[in-house]
C-alpha cells in the first residue's frame, strides 16, 4: 500500500489529554520534517461553529459528518494539488499528510468508522489509545476552560469500549499512560513507529531516500567561486548561525510553552513578561494559578502532565497572553544574532527580557518594536 497520508485516531475519556497530544504531535520537530501538511481536526471546535457552546446530543449525527467531510474534503485537495505539482515540476512533495482526528471514539463503532473511511481515502490508519484513569480525567476536567459535566464523563466512561478487548482489528496501535510516561519518551516512541511504516513500505521508502538525496545535492550546490570569497563565506556563516538559533529558539519556546522547564524558572519567567506586558488582568488570574500551586505541590511538579494541563489553563485565560509571548521569539532571534550569541538557554531569555524592560520604561516600546 502506497498511503495518500497517515490519519491518527486518538482515542480517550474527555480530558485524557487528547488535545494537549495532538497539538504536541503537530509541533514536534522529528515528526514535522515527515509530514506535510499536519492538521489537527478538533471534534469540539466543530461542534461549537455549528451549534454554539451549548452540547445537543441529538446533533451529534451532524457533527460526525462534518468531521468526516472534512477529512475527506482535505485529502481531496491535497492530492489534487500534489497531482498538479507532479504535473508541472516532474516530481512531487514526498511528504505525507498527517491528519490528526482530537475526538474522544470510545466506541467501537465509531473507531471501525474511521477506519473505512482512513481505507476509502487510501490512508493509513493509526490509533492512541489515550489510558488515563476517570479520577485523573475529572480532576483536569475541573483546569479546562470548556468543562465536562462529571456525570457526562462517568457516562461515556461506562460505555467505553476499550481498544482492542473485543476485535483484533481495533487493537491500537499505540498506548500512552500521561500519568506513568513523559510525553517527550511518548514522541520519540511515536516517530520511531512512522519510521517503522516508511521502511515498511518499500516503495516509499526508495522514493524519500531519493528526495533527501536531491535535498543534500541542493543543500551542498552554492555559486560560491572556487577563490574562498570571504564576503560569500561570512554569508553562508550567518546564514548557518541563523538557522541554528532559530531551531534552538523554537524549541526553548515549546518546552515554555508545555511546561517542561524548572518551576521555579518558569515563575521568574511569568513575572517578567507580565511586567514587560503589563496586563493587570492576567496578573490576577495568575495569582489564582499560584494559589492554586501552593495548594497543590504537584501541580507544577517538572515535566508532570498535569504541569502541562495547568499551564494549557493559562493559555485558554489569555490567548493574548500566549500570543505576546510567541510573537517576542522573532525578536529574540534578532537580539540573539546581532549581539553574536550563538547558543540560547532561559538565562539568556531573561537578559533580553530585561534589556526589553529597559527599551519599555523608556517609552520607546510604544513608537515602535523593540528592534
Amino acid at each position: 500500500m502506497n498511503p495518500n497520508a497517515i490519519i491518527i485516531c486518538l482515542i480517550g475519556l474527555p480530558a485524557s489529554g487528547k488535545s494537549l497530544l495532538a497539538l504536541n504531535i503537530a509541533q514536534n520537530l522529528k515528526i514535522r520534517k515527515k509530514f506535510e501538511p499536519i492538521i489537527i481536526i478538533d471534534i469540539d471546535r466543530i461542534r461549537r461553529e455549528l451549534f454554539g457552546d451549548n452540547f445537543y446530543p441529538e446533533r451529534e449525527e451532524i457533527v460526525i459528518a462534518e468531521k468526516k467531510n472534512q477529512i475527506e474534503t482535505i485529502l481531496q485537495n491535497i492530492n489534487k494539488k500534489k497531482s498538479q505539482t507532479k504535473d508541472k515540476n516532474n516530481s512531487s512533495n514526498l511528504k505525507l499528510p498527517l491528519i490528526i482526528l482530537d475526538d474522544m471514539h470510545y466506541l467501537n463503532s465509531m473507531r471501525r468508522d474511521m477506519l473505512h473511511l482512513a481505507k476509502k481515502m487510501n490512508a493509513y490508519y493509526f490509533s492512541i489509545f489515550l489510558d488515563t484513569s476517570l479520577e485523573t480525567c475529572l480532576k483536569w476536567n475541573d483546569n479546562r476552560e470548556f468543562q465536562v459535566p462529571h456525570d457526562v464523563i462517568q457516562r461515556i466512561a461506562n460505555q467505553f469500549d476499550k481498544p482492542g478487548k473485543k476485535y483484533a482489528w481495533d487493537h491500537p496501535k499505540m498506548v500512552f499512560s500521561p500519568k506513568n510516561e513523559k510525553l517527550s519518551i511518548f514522541l520519540d516512541r511515536l516517530n520511531q513507529e512512522f519510521q517503522n511504516i516508511f521502511y515498511s513500505n518499500s516503495s516509499f521508502h526508495q522514493s524519500n531516500q531519493q528526495n533527501m538525496a536531491i535535498t543534500k545535492k541542493k543543500s551542498f550546490k552554492s555559486n560560491v567561486p572556487l577563490n574562498n570569497n570571504k564576503n560569500n563565506h561570512d554569508s553562508l556563516s550567518n546564514n548557518s548561525i541563523k538557522h541554528q538559533l532559530d531551531l534552538q529558539t523554537r524549541e526553548l519556546w515549546n518546552q515554555i510553552i508545555h511546561g517542561y522547564i524548572e518551576p521555579e524558572i518558569f515563575q521568574k519567567l511569568i513575572d517578567l513578561l507580565l511586567k514587560l506586558q503589563n496586563n493587570n488582568k492576567i496578573k490576577s488570574k495568575m495569582l489564582h494559578v499560584k494559589q492554586e500551586s501552593k495548594q497543590n505541590p504537584n501541580i507544577l511538579e517538572n515535566n508532570n502532565f498535569e504541569s502541562i494541563i495547568t499551564l494549557r489553563n493559562l493559555k485558554n485565560v489569555s490567548p493574548s497572553f500566549l500570543d505576546f509571548f510567541i510573537s517576542l521569539r522573532k525578536n529574540f532571534l534578532i537580539w540573539l544574532f546581532q549581539h553574536s550569541i550563538n547558543t540560547v538557554s532561559t538565562e539568556i531569555l531573561f537578559t533580553f527580557l530585561l534589556n526589553s524592560m529597559i527599551f519599555k520604561d523608556k517609552g520607546s516600546i510604544k513608537r515602535k518594536p523593540i528592534f
